[in-house]
């Protein structure tokens, strides 16, 4: 626990100066106190709400030998600067001193720190962030720059191959490789936060799987190297699926769900430009609203699966709880997709009318040549046979 509100304020604004994140705007903070009964957390919420603080008391998930087995979670919306946050610091710390309690720390909340996602989806280029690096990205906009068709056609063909190929090689990682150099550039906050946040929903964590298929791209001379933290919702039946791109220094939240019949329920905060078409027995909905929280991601999640269950009531949810089911149904995904693009020629006209902004004809002059492509490769095989 903090000595002081001082010693708080101060430990914020380092950590908040080390990541470049602005002092004078305002952000959404998550602050931590642990309890060891339910009627401790709940006096120190009651104390906390009077002065405008949004509190829920939870079970820890502590270990069962731990003092603390209960939570006061705490949200509060400030400017960040020394004023507020000793005051923030005050208060949280006198609140603590009124039952036995450990004020174990805070952070910001992770939807107070969104990237304006419809800014980053206006062009081709941060469309495929997750599927190429800076290098490829410049080659990309020299392109458009000077538009050459068949290039930007092929590129746009074989960016999509490569990414919906079936199957993906997908690893499971060990703490010891999360932590090695090989992720050095990753925001393993952004992780621990989501992680905390869903254990509190009863999300138990199953995996940390990176796409190898993507990290070793041979045409790229500096691969996008990630991966994604799997967690697993037993009594709602939600896969949770999280992962950080460093391109764009922002991660994306998926939740996942799994009919008997293999049918695909899909809601994430990957923006919908993404989506080429809709894919065969995946139903996937985009959520582009940027001031969604994690809990509305998954509430919404939640609704459309009882929406489901009413309008098939014989047809259950499959478990995903362990490291070879969640890569089996991850490939199971990329087998869907790349199916359908196959058989609709891998792009659409409007998939392409929003990579280039809005430019009607050159999207048709792309569009026409990914066909003529798809075309010569056929009549070449054909000729072959």
């Amino acid at each position: 626990m903090y000595q002081n509100a001082q010693e708080f304020a101060k430990e914020v604004i380092n950590t908040l100066k080390e990541g470049e994140i602005p002092l004078d705007e305002e952000k959404g903070f998550n602050l931590y106190l642990y309890t060891k009964n339910k009627a401790d957390a709940k006096r120190c919420a009651e104390q906390l709400t009077t002065h405008g603080y949004e509190c829920d008391v939870e079970e820890s998930y502590a270990d069962e030998d731990s003092p603390w087995q209960w939570l006061c979670f705490i949200q509060k919306t400030i400017t960040p600067n020394e004023a507020e946050l000793t005051k923030m610091g005050e208060l949280v710390l006198a609140t603590a001193q009124l039952v036995e309690s450990d004020f174990d720390g805070w952070e910001l909340d992770f939807d107070s720190l969104g990237l304006d996602m419809d800014a980053l989806a206006e062009n081709f280029f941060e469309t495929l962030m997750s599927v190429t690096d800076e290098d490829e990205l410049a080659e990309l906009e020299s392109l458009f720059a000077e538009p050459d068709v068949h290039e930007t056609a092929q590129t746009v063909l074989e960016t999509l191959r490569t990414n919906f190929s079936y199957p993906h090689e997908l690893i499971a990682l060990d703490e010891q490789a999360i932590n090695s150099p090989h992720f050095e550039h990753l925001d393993l906050q952004f992780y621990q936060a989501i992680a905390e946040r869903l254990a509190m929903q009863g999300f138990v964590h199953i995996a940390d799987i990176e796409d190898k298929t993507i990290s070793n791209q041979t045409d790229a001379n500096v691969p996008i190297v990630t991966f994604a933290r799997a967690m697993w919702n037993a009594e709602e039946k939600i896969l949770a699926n999280f992962f950080y791109v460093e391109a764009i220094d922002d991660g994306f939240v998926d939740m996942i769900s799994v009919t008997e019949s293999q049918q695909v329920i899909h809601t994430t905060t990957v923006p919908s430009t993404n989506e080429v078409c809709e894919y065969d027995k995946i139903d996937a909905v985009y959520c582009d609203d940027e001031d969604m929280t994690l809990m509305q991601l998954l509430g919404l999640h939640e609704h459309r699966l009882e929406d489901y269950a009413e309008q098939h009531p014989n047809d259950g949810f499959i478990a995903l709880d362990s490291v070879d089911k969640v890569i089996n149904i991850t490939n199971y995904g990329y087998k869907l997709k790349s199916e359908t693009l196959e058989k609709i020629g891998w792009v659409t006209k409007d998939y392409l009318l929003q990579q280039t902004g809005g430019d009607d004809e050159f999207a048709e002059e792309i569009y026409q040549a990914v066909q003529q492509i798809l075309a010569d490769e056929k009549t070449e095989k054909l000729a072959g046979k």
